[in-house]
C-alpha cells in the first residue's frame, strides 16, 4: 500500500502546478484602427458582379439553345409544307391534264 502511495506522489509531484490567476486586460476593438482588414465596397461590387456575369453567362446558353429548338422546329414545318405543296402542284397539274385529254 505505501508503494502505491509514493507512486502518486510522484505522479501528482510532476505535474505542472498552476498559475495564480492574472488580471486581463481589456481592449476596446469596436474603436478604429484595430480591424485586420479594412472592409471595401470595391471588393463586394467585384463579387456581384462576378456572380451577375456567371449568370448572364448561364442564360445565354440557356437562350441560345433554345434558339436552335426553334430554328429546327420552324425548318422542320418548312419542310414539309415544301414537301405538301409539291404534292398538292403535282396533283393539280394531273388532274388538269387528265380533263385536257
Amino acid at each position: 500500500m505505501r508503494r502505491y502511495q509514493e507512486e502518486d506522489s510522484q505522479r501528482y509531484a510532476a505535474q505542472p502546478q498552476e498559475e495564480p490567476e492574472q488580471d486581463v486586460t481589456y481592449t476596446d476593438y469596436s474603436q478604429t484602427g484595430f480591424e485586420e482588414e479594412e472592409y471595401s465596397d470595391y471588393s463586394e461590387e467585384l463579387d456581384d458582379t462576378h456572380r451577375f456575369r456567371v449568370a448572364m453567362n448561364v442564360f445565354d446558353l440557356i437562350s441560345v439553345l433554345a434558339g436552335l429548338a426553334v430554328i429546327l422546329v420552324l425548318v422542320a414545318i418548312l419542310v414539309s409544307l415544301i414537301t405538301w405543296l409539291e404534292g398538292d402542284i403535282t396533283q393539280s397539274f394531273t388532274l388538269l391534264t387528265s380533263q385536257f385529254r
